[in-house]
Protein backbone atom coordinates (compact mmCIF):
# COMPACT_ATOMS: atom_id res chain seq x y z
CA UNK A 1 0.00 0.00 0.00
CA UNK A 2 1.23 3.31 -0.60
CA UNK A 3 -0.42 6.53 0.70
CA UNK A 4 0.86 10.34 -0.47
CA UNK A 5 0.19 13.08 2.19
CA UNK A 6 0.60 16.36 1.10
CA UNK A 7 -0.99 19.94 2.76
CA UNK A 8 -4.00 21.21 0.75
CA UNK A 9 -5.52 24.49 1.73
CA UNK A 10 -8.75 25.32 -0.13
CA UNK A 11 -11.64 27.68 0.67
CA UNK A 12 -15.48 26.42 -0.13
CA UNK A 13 -18.20 28.10 -2.60
CA UNK A 14 -22.16 27.65 -2.12
CA UNK A 15 -23.25 27.72 -5.25
CA UNK A 16 -27.24 28.79 -4.54
CA UNK A 17 -29.28 26.02 -7.32
CA UNK A 18 -30.33 29.34 -9.78
CA UNK A 19 -26.51 29.29 -10.36
CA UNK A 20 -25.89 26.33 -10.89
CA UNK A 21 -22.70 25.40 -13.59
CA UNK A 22 -23.58 24.51 -17.15
CA UNK A 23 -20.31 23.07 -17.31
CA UNK A 24 -20.68 19.81 -15.86
CA UNK A 25 -21.42 16.99 -18.06
CA UNK A 26 -22.14 13.84 -16.09
CA UNK A 27 -21.71 10.50 -17.31
CA UNK A 28 -25.76 9.39 -16.41
CA UNK A 29 -26.47 11.79 -18.56
CA UNK A 30 -24.61 10.26 -21.91
CA UNK A 31 -26.14 6.76 -21.18
CA UNK A 32 -24.22 5.34 -18.20
CA UNK A 33 -26.03 3.13 -16.01
CA UNK A 34 -23.66 3.14 -13.07
CA UNK A 35 -24.89 -0.63 -11.79
CA UNK A 36 -22.21 -2.30 -12.38
CA UNK A 37 -23.09 -4.50 -14.69
CA UNK A 38 -23.64 -2.48 -18.07
CA UNK A 39 -20.57 -1.39 -19.85
CA UNK A 40 -20.46 2.42 -19.48
CA UNK A 41 -17.62 2.98 -21.87
CA UNK A 42 -19.93 4.81 -24.09
CA UNK A 43 -21.07 6.76 -21.90
CA UNK A 44 -18.15 8.12 -20.45
CA UNK A 45 -16.80 8.57 -23.75
CA UNK A 46 -19.68 10.68 -25.21
CA UNK A 47 -19.24 12.43 -21.78
CA UNK A 48 -15.56 13.23 -22.64
CA UNK A 49 -16.04 14.16 -25.95
CA UNK A 50 -18.41 17.21 -24.55
CA UNK A 51 -16.54 18.16 -21.74
CA UNK A 52 -13.30 18.25 -24.16
CA UNK A 53 -15.17 20.05 -27.04
CA UNK A 54 -16.92 22.66 -24.24
CA UNK A 55 -16.28 26.31 -24.77
CA UNK A 56 -15.82 26.61 -21.27
CA UNK A 57 -12.49 27.58 -20.20
CA UNK A 58 -12.85 24.59 -17.09
CA UNK A 59 -15.27 21.88 -18.27
CA UNK A 60 -16.22 19.03 -15.55
CA UNK A 61 -16.63 15.39 -16.55
CA UNK A 62 -18.82 14.22 -12.99
CA UNK A 63 -18.85 10.49 -12.31
CA UNK A 64 -20.86 10.84 -9.51
CA UNK A 65 -21.16 8.98 -6.38
CA UNK A 66 -23.45 6.28 -5.11
CA UNK A 67 -23.03 4.63 -8.24
CA UNK A 68 -20.61 1.69 -9.32
CA UNK A 69 -19.33 2.01 -13.29
CA UNK A 70 -18.47 -1.36 -15.15
CA UNK A 71 -15.60 0.26 -17.74
CA UNK A 72 -13.97 -1.23 -20.48
CA UNK A 73 -10.19 -0.51 -21.69
CA UNK A 74 -10.95 3.23 -22.69
CA UNK A 75 -9.12 6.09 -24.34
CA UNK A 76 -9.66 9.72 -23.75
CA UNK A 77 -7.52 12.21 -26.03
CA UNK A 78 -7.54 15.61 -26.46
CA UNK A 79 -6.75 18.55 -27.87
CA UNK A 80 -9.26 20.28 -25.98
CA UNK A 81 -10.55 23.43 -26.46
CA UNK A 82 -10.31 24.45 -22.59
CA UNK A 83 -7.65 25.76 -20.69
CA UNK A 84 -8.35 23.19 -17.93
CA UNK A 85 -10.36 19.90 -17.85
CA UNK A 86 -11.72 18.09 -14.56
CA UNK A 87 -12.12 14.34 -14.37
CA UNK A 88 -14.25 14.78 -11.32
CA UNK A 89 -14.49 10.75 -9.75
CA UNK A 90 -16.44 10.06 -6.84
CA UNK A 91 -18.12 7.20 -7.41
CA UNK A 92 -16.74 3.83 -7.84
CA UNK A 93 -15.31 2.50 -11.48
CA UNK A 94 -14.38 -1.00 -11.99
CA UNK A 95 -12.77 -3.10 -14.33
CA UNK A 96 -14.14 -6.27 -16.19
CA UNK A 97 -12.91 -9.21 -13.76
CA UNK A 98 -12.93 -11.67 -17.09
CA UNK A 99 -9.71 -11.41 -18.95
CA UNK A 100 -11.65 -11.59 -22.51
CA UNK A 101 -13.20 -8.12 -21.86
CA UNK A 102 -10.20 -6.58 -21.84
CA UNK A 103 -9.97 -6.19 -25.12
CA UNK A 104 -9.28 -3.42 -27.59
CA UNK A 105 -10.63 -2.29 -31.36
CA UNK A 106 -7.96 -4.98 -32.54
CA UNK A 107 -9.30 -7.93 -30.57
CA UNK A 108 -5.63 -7.57 -28.57
CA UNK A 109 -5.46 -7.73 -25.06
CA UNK A 110 -4.94 -3.56 -24.06
CA UNK A 111 -1.81 -2.33 -22.34
CA UNK A 112 -4.03 0.27 -20.98
CA UNK A 113 -7.47 0.17 -18.62
CA UNK A 114 -7.69 4.09 -19.07
CA UNK A 115 -5.54 6.02 -21.23
CA UNK A 116 -5.58 9.67 -21.38
CA UNK A 117 -3.79 11.17 -24.06
CA UNK A 118 -2.56 14.46 -25.42
CA UNK A 119 -4.36 16.12 -22.78
CA UNK A 120 -3.34 19.40 -21.15
CA UNK A 121 -4.51 20.82 -17.92
CA UNK A 122 -5.72 17.58 -16.67
CA UNK A 123 -7.38 17.18 -13.44
CA UNK A 124 -8.13 13.59 -12.20
CA UNK A 125 -9.47 14.03 -8.83
CA UNK A 126 -12.39 13.32 -6.28
CA UNK A 127 -13.74 10.63 -3.57
CA UNK A 128 -14.05 7.99 -5.38
CA UNK A 129 -11.44 4.60 -6.50
CA UNK A 130 -10.80 2.74 -9.28
CA UNK A 131 -10.21 -0.91 -8.75
CA UNK A 132 -9.04 -2.81 -11.62
CA UNK A 133 -10.42 -6.22 -9.58
CA UNK A 134 -7.33 -8.61 -11.28
CA UNK A 135 -6.79 -11.53 -8.80
CA UNK A 136 -7.83 -13.22 -12.48
CA UNK A 137 -4.81 -11.81 -14.24
CA UNK A 138 -2.56 -12.63 -11.03
CA UNK A 139 -3.15 -16.41 -11.43
CA UNK A 140 -2.93 -15.66 -15.26
CA UNK A 141 0.76 -14.21 -14.40
CA UNK A 142 1.76 -17.59 -12.60
CA UNK A 143 1.81 -19.75 -15.15
CA UNK A 144 3.74 -19.94 -18.21
CA UNK A 145 3.33 -18.29 -21.87
CA UNK A 146 2.36 -21.67 -23.85
CA UNK A 147 -0.23 -22.60 -21.03
CA UNK A 148 -1.40 -18.88 -20.45
CA UNK A 149 -1.03 -17.09 -23.51
CA UNK A 150 0.18 -13.54 -22.76
CA UNK A 151 1.43 -12.27 -19.52
CA UNK A 152 -0.26 -9.34 -17.86
CA UNK A 153 0.99 -5.56 -19.28
CA UNK A 154 -2.22 -3.71 -18.40
CA UNK A 155 -2.13 -0.71 -16.68
CA UNK A 156 -4.53 0.54 -14.65
CA UNK A 157 -4.15 4.61 -15.89
CA UNK A 158 -1.63 5.87 -18.43
CA UNK A 159 -1.04 9.36 -18.93
CA UNK A 160 1.00 10.03 -22.17
CA UNK A 161 1.92 13.08 -24.15
CA UNK A 162 0.46 15.46 -21.34
CA UNK A 163 1.37 18.95 -19.68
CA UNK A 164 -0.01 20.38 -16.19
CA UNK A 165 -1.49 17.07 -14.62
CA UNK A 166 -2.69 16.89 -11.73
CA UNK A 167 -3.78 13.45 -9.83
CA UNK A 168 -4.91 13.67 -6.39
CA UNK A 169 -7.40 12.39 -3.37
CA UNK A 170 -8.14 9.05 -5.02
CA UNK A 171 -7.67 5.54 -4.37
CA UNK A 172 -6.28 3.01 -6.82
CA UNK A 173 -7.19 -0.82 -6.23
CA UNK A 174 -5.76 -4.22 -7.64
CA UNK A 175 -4.36 -3.41 -11.00
CA UNK A 176 -3.04 -6.24 -13.26
CA UNK A 177 0.24 -4.40 -13.54
CA UNK A 178 1.44 -0.81 -13.03
CA UNK A 179 -1.43 1.61 -11.14
CA UNK A 180 0.09 5.06 -12.84
CA UNK A 181 2.16 5.78 -15.78
CA UNK A 182 3.42 8.75 -16.82
CA UNK A 183 5.05 8.64 -20.03
CA UNK A 184 6.50 11.50 -22.17
CA UNK A 185 4.69 14.53 -20.09
CA UNK A 186 5.95 16.98 -17.82
CA UNK A 187 4.59 19.03 -14.60
CA UNK A 188 2.98 15.78 -13.40
CA UNK A 189 1.60 16.28 -9.96
CA UNK A 190 0.39 13.49 -7.91
CA UNK A 191 -0.82 14.39 -4.45
CA UNK A 192 -3.15 12.44 -1.42
CA UNK A 193 -3.78 9.07 -2.82
CA UNK A 194 -3.78 5.79 -2.05
CA UNK A 195 -2.88 2.92 -3.85
CA UNK A 196 -3.76 -1.20 -2.51
CA UNK A 197 -2.72 -4.61 -4.08
CA UNK A 198 -2.63 -7.55 -1.99
CA UNK A 199 1.66 -7.92 -0.80
CA UNK A 200 1.00 -11.40 -2.70
CA UNK A 201 0.10 -9.69 -5.92
CA UNK A 202 2.81 -10.80 -8.92
CA UNK A 203 3.63 -7.29 -10.26
CA UNK A 204 1.48 -4.24 -9.38
CA UNK A 205 4.27 -1.86 -10.09
CA UNK A 206 4.17 -2.87 -9.30
CA UNK A 207 6.70 -4.33 -7.46
CA UNK A 208 7.82 -0.76 -6.66
CA UNK A 209 5.92 1.54 -4.62
CA UNK A 210 7.24 4.25 -6.54
CA UNK A 211 9.18 3.16 -9.99
CA UNK A 212 10.94 5.87 -11.76
CA UNK A 213 11.81 4.72 -15.55
CA UNK A 214 14.56 5.96 -17.94
CA UNK A 215 14.68 9.20 -19.54
CA UNK A 216 13.13 11.39 -16.12
CA UNK A 217 13.89 14.09 -14.63
CA UNK A 218 13.19 16.51 -12.08
CA UNK A 219 10.98 14.18 -9.61
CA UNK A 220 10.03 15.37 -6.64
CA UNK A 221 8.67 12.51 -3.93
CA UNK A 222 7.85 13.67 -0.90
CA UNK A 223 5.44 12.14 2.20
CA UNK A 224 5.03 8.95 1.33
CA UNK A 225 4.21 5.32 3.44
CA UNK A 226 5.03 2.36 1.43
CA UNK A 227 5.14 -1.36 1.63
CA UNK A 228 6.04 -3.35 0.99
CA UNK A 229 8.11 -2.97 -2.29
CA UNK A 230 11.53 -2.15 -3.88
CA UNK A 231 12.60 1.20 -4.89
CA UNK A 232 14.22 3.58 -7.96
CA UNK A 233 13.65 0.54 -10.84
CA UNK A 234 16.57 -0.77 -13.13
CA UNK A 235 17.22 1.12 -16.50
CA UNK A 236 19.79 -0.18 -19.46
CA UNK A 237 18.51 -3.40 -20.05
CA UNK A 238 18.23 -2.81 -23.78
CA UNK A 239 21.72 -1.64 -23.52
CA UNK A 240 20.41 1.96 -24.54
CA UNK A 241 21.35 5.56 -23.58
CA UNK A 242 19.20 6.11 -20.77
CA UNK A 243 18.73 8.87 -17.96
CA UNK A 244 17.97 9.61 -14.80
CA UNK A 245 18.60 12.65 -12.89
CA UNK A 246 17.66 15.35 -10.64
CA UNK A 247 15.73 13.21 -7.72
CA UNK A 248 14.50 13.66 -4.91
CA UNK A 249 12.95 11.57 -2.02
CA UNK A 250 12.08 12.97 1.12
CA UNK A 251 10.04 12.05 4.35
CA UNK A 252 9.57 8.36 3.46
CA UNK A 253 8.20 5.20 5.35
CA UNK A 254 9.30 2.07 4.22
CA UNK A 255 7.69 -1.00 6.20
CA UNK A 256 8.49 -4.66 5.27
CA UNK A 257 9.94 -3.75 2.08
CA UNK A 258 12.30 -6.38 0.01
CA UNK A 259 14.31 -3.08 -0.66
CA UNK A 260 14.62 0.36 1.21
CA UNK A 261 16.12 2.63 -0.99
CA UNK A 262 17.78 1.29 -3.95
CA UNK A 263 19.09 2.17 -7.31
CA UNK A 264 19.10 -1.15 -9.84
CA UNK A 265 20.74 -1.60 -13.04
CA UNK A 266 21.43 -4.13 -16.24
CA UNK A 267 25.23 -5.23 -17.18
CA UNK A 268 25.54 -3.99 -20.69
CA UNK A 269 23.58 -0.75 -20.11
CA UNK A 270 24.17 3.00 -21.34
CA UNK A 271 23.45 6.26 -20.00
CA UNK A 272 23.56 7.88 -16.57
CA UNK A 273 21.78 8.36 -13.09
CA UNK A 274 23.34 11.16 -11.00
CA UNK A 275 21.88 13.70 -8.77
CA UNK A 276 19.87 11.76 -6.73
CA UNK A 277 18.71 12.92 -2.90
CA UNK A 278 17.30 10.13 -0.02
CA UNK A 279 16.74 12.21 3.08
CA UNK A 280 14.72 11.42 6.13
CA UNK A 281 13.85 7.57 4.74
CA UNK A 282 12.48 5.34 7.81
CA UNK A 283 12.79 1.30 6.69
CA UNK A 284 11.07 -0.70 9.11
CA UNK A 285 12.34 -4.51 8.43
CA UNK A 286 13.71 -3.68 4.93
CA UNK A 287 15.75 -6.59 3.69
CA UNK A 288 18.18 -3.82 1.72
CA UNK A 289 17.50 -0.42 3.17
CA UNK A 290 20.42 1.63 1.23
CA UNK A 291 21.49 -0.79 -1.79
CA UNK A 292 22.88 0.21 -5.52
CA UNK A 293 23.48 -2.74 -7.60
CA UNK A 294 24.80 -2.47 -11.35
CA UNK A 295 24.33 -6.11 -11.35
CA UNK A 296 20.72 -6.66 -11.75
CA UNK A 297 19.45 -9.71 -13.34
CA UNK A 298 15.68 -11.21 -13.41
CA UNK A 299 16.94 -14.42 -15.45
CA UNK A 300 16.45 -17.88 -14.19
CA UNK A 301 19.48 -18.10 -15.35
CA UNK A 302 23.06 -16.00 -14.68
CA UNK A 303 23.38 -13.32 -16.88
CA UNK A 304 26.04 -12.64 -19.38
CA UNK A 305 28.58 -10.97 -18.51
CA UNK A 306 29.04 -7.77 -19.90
CA UNK A 307 31.76 -4.49 -19.64
CA UNK A 308 29.48 -1.38 -20.42
CA UNK A 309 27.34 -0.14 -17.58
CA UNK A 310 25.29 3.12 -16.69
CA UNK A 311 27.33 5.67 -15.01
CA UNK A 312 26.15 6.38 -11.28
CA UNK A 313 26.92 9.80 -9.70
CA UNK A 314 26.13 12.11 -6.77
CA UNK A 315 23.91 9.89 -4.63
CA UNK A 316 23.13 11.16 -1.09
CA UNK A 317 21.81 9.73 1.66
CA UNK A 318 20.82 11.32 4.36
CA UNK A 319 19.27 10.43 7.61
CA UNK A 320 18.42 6.86 6.66
CA UNK A 321 16.97 4.91 9.71
CA UNK A 322 15.70 2.03 11.19
CA UNK A 323 16.29 -1.92 10.56
CA UNK A 324 17.24 -4.49 8.46
CA UNK A 325 16.20 -7.87 8.29
CA UNK A 326 19.75 -8.49 6.52
CA UNK A 327 22.98 -8.50 7.74
CA UNK A 328 24.21 -5.97 5.12
CA UNK A 329 22.07 -2.67 5.33
CA UNK A 330 24.15 -0.85 2.85
CA UNK A 331 25.27 -2.63 -0.01
CA UNK A 332 26.53 -0.53 -3.29
CA UNK A 333 27.63 -2.61 -5.69
CA UNK A 334 29.17 -1.18 -9.12
CA UNK A 335 30.54 -2.13 -12.06
CA UNK A 336 34.56 -2.48 -11.89
CA UNK A 337 34.62 -0.78 -15.84
CA UNK A 338 32.11 2.55 -15.19
CA UNK A 339 32.62 2.73 -11.19
CA UNK A 340 29.94 4.94 -8.65
CA UNK A 341 31.33 8.21 -7.65
CA UNK A 342 30.25 11.05 -5.22
CA UNK A 343 28.40 8.78 -2.67
CA UNK A 344 27.55 10.65 0.64
CA UNK A 345 25.94 8.88 3.29
CA UNK A 346 25.46 11.29 6.65
CA UNK A 347 23.84 10.13 9.66
CA UNK A 348 23.07 6.95 8.79
CA UNK A 349 21.44 4.72 11.74
CA UNK A 350 20.70 0.73 10.41
CA UNK A 351 20.62 -1.64 12.90
CA UNK A 352 19.38 -5.37 13.05
CA UNK A 353 15.85 -6.27 13.17
CA UNK A 354 17.30 -9.44 15.26
CA UNK A 355 17.99 -8.31 18.73
CA UNK A 356 21.86 -9.10 19.59
CA UNK A 357 22.89 -8.86 15.80
CA UNK A 358 25.07 -6.01 14.00
CA UNK A 359 24.43 -4.76 10.84
CA UNK A 360 27.52 -4.55 8.24
CA UNK A 361 28.10 -2.37 5.02
CA UNK A 362 29.04 -4.03 1.32
CA UNK A 363 31.28 -2.16 -0.98
CA UNK A 364 32.31 -2.90 -4.76
CA UNK A 365 34.33 -0.19 -6.34
CA UNK A 366 32.35 2.56 -5.00
CA UNK A 367 33.82 5.96 -4.28
CA UNK A 368 32.34 8.24 -1.75
CA UNK A 369 32.86 9.59 1.79
CA UNK A 370 30.52 9.34 5.05
CA UNK A 371 29.65 12.09 6.95
CA UNK A 372 28.26 12.40 11.23
CA UNK A 373 27.35 9.11 13.04
CA UNK A 374 27.03 5.98 9.95
CA UNK A 375 25.63 2.98 11.43
CA UNK A 376 26.70 0.44 10.02
CA UNK A 377 29.94 2.05 9.58
CA UNK A 378 31.33 2.09 5.46
CA UNK A 379 34.88 1.15 5.84
CA UNK A 380 35.00 -0.01 2.25
CA UNK A 381 34.40 3.05 0.36
CA UNK A 382 37.10 3.87 -1.98
CA UNK A 383 38.67 7.35 -1.65
CA UNK A 384 40.03 9.65 -3.73
CA UNK A 385 43.41 10.41 -4.79
CA UNK A 386 44.63 13.65 -3.63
Amino acid sequence: MIKLFFLLLFSTLIIPPSLARNDIFNVLDFGAVGNGLVDDAQGFKDAWEATCSSSSSSPTMLIPSGRTFLLTPSTFQGNCKCEQIHVQIDGQIIAPENINQWKCHDSSICENWILFYHVNGLFIHGSGSLDGRCSNWWEHSKCNHKECGQKPTVTKIKIIQSNNVHISNLKFLNSPKKHIFILESTWVYISNVEIHAPPGSPNTDGDDCISIGPDTSHINVNNIKCGPGHGIRSIGKYGKGETIEHVSVKNVELRGTTNGVRIKTWQGGKGYIRDVLFEKIQCIGARNPIIIDQFYCDSDKPCENQTSAVKISNVRYNHVYGTSNKERAVVLARSETVPCTDISLKHIDLTSSTDGKATVSYCLDAYGESHGEVVPNVLCFHHYSS
